[in-house]
């Protein structure tokens, strides 16, 4: 709603992602735009494109509520789902593809009808459907990305999760880290092709690695860095 007046004039899609899901990857996010672009072109439109993930676990989540058919019927937040609904697996992890218009036109629409009497954005797929506006629900995320912070335990989870694409990617390049496990890399560091990281580094944004430097174990280097 906050963005209503500087996105007056514009008309296409609107990607909206929750904050505290971080774990979100580029692929995801181009998997989403498409789906949700060739739905809009498809005979009966789309108003709105939701991600969805399979939890084994699916507790916290709110649920893709679908018809014994497969059909969306919407998103309902788990406090305020039956027994039934919570036994679905399928979930809402809060990443969104809308039609601009009819975004704002169905927030204008929400209300606070539920257990916890907040307005939830997740309505407005509802209402779409109600208008027959077109909304879908695509599994498109693995539960592994699908990882929200709501604690600092979850914070330090994610931030493994993190670390350990952060490795595995400048392994993959060339990069020869001793020991994953005992070494920070922050995003937005450059390290050179056969540069050797040994334990117990710490490695801060926007450092500087040259191709064939051995960063020694214990060295902290700072993000104006460059070795």
């Amino acid at each position: 709603m906050v963005c209503r007046e500087a996105m007056a004039d514009y008309d296409g899609p609107v990607l909206v992602v929750a904050g505290d899901m971080p774990l979100i990857r580029d692929e995801t996010v181009t998997a989403l735009l498409q789906t949700h672009k060739e739905g809009a072109e498809g005979s009966e439109g789309r108003g709105v494109t939701v991600a969805s993930s399979v939890f084994h676990d699916p507790t916290g989540y709110g649920r893709i509520d679908r018809d014994d058919e497969g059909n969306l019927l919407g998103i309902v937040e788990h406090l305020d789902c039956t027994e039934e609904q919570r036994d679905n697996c399928e979930v809402n992890i809060s990443y969104y593809c809308y039609d601009s218009r009819l975004l704002f036109e169905s927030l204008n629409e929400v209300k606070p009808d539920n257990v916890k009497g907040e307005l939830y954005i997740t309505d407005t797929v509802k209402i779409m459907l109600d208008r027959g506006q077109g909304a879908e629900a695509e599994a498109i995320v693995p539960q592994e990305d699908a990882v929200g912070v709501n604690s600092r335990e979850d914070l330090a989870m994610v931030g493994g999760i993190m670390q350990d694409r952060i490795q595995r990617g400048w392994m993959d390049g060339g990069v020869t880290i001793v020991d994953p496990g005992s070494t920070w890399i922050e995003a937005g560091c450059s390290i050179g092709r056969d540069a050797v990281i040994e334990p117990f580094c710490v490695l801060k944004r926007g450092c500087e690695v040259g191709e064939g430097v051995v960063i020694g174990s214990m060295t902290v280097l700072e993000s104006a860095g460059r070795v």
